[in-house]
């Protein structure tokens, strides 16, 4: 997955949360079907987890899936 990721500028504060917990909470919350709220707080902040998964194109280029077109709102 490192080579997918963007290149760290080295500006602005650190990371609050490492990017294996955050990923660990997208999993427990896709695997309980929980809300985004109930994310036991061990993982991250829920808004810091949903962020990372709501970047959904960077997650299905990685695995190399390709989203459906949307429909058209006429259908």
């Amino acid at each position: 997955m490192e080579p997918h990721r963007p290149a760290r500028s080295g500006k602005g504060r650190p990371p609050k949360w490492r990017r294996r917990q955050l990923i660990d909470g997208i999993r427990w919350r896709i695997r309980t079907g929980a809300r985004w709220r109930d994310v036991p707080a061990c993982y991250g902040h829920w808004l810091s987890i949903c962020g990372l998964f709501s970047g959904r194109e960077s997650w299905q280029r990685c695995r190399g899936v390709r989203t459906p077109p949307e429909r058209s709102a006429g259908r």
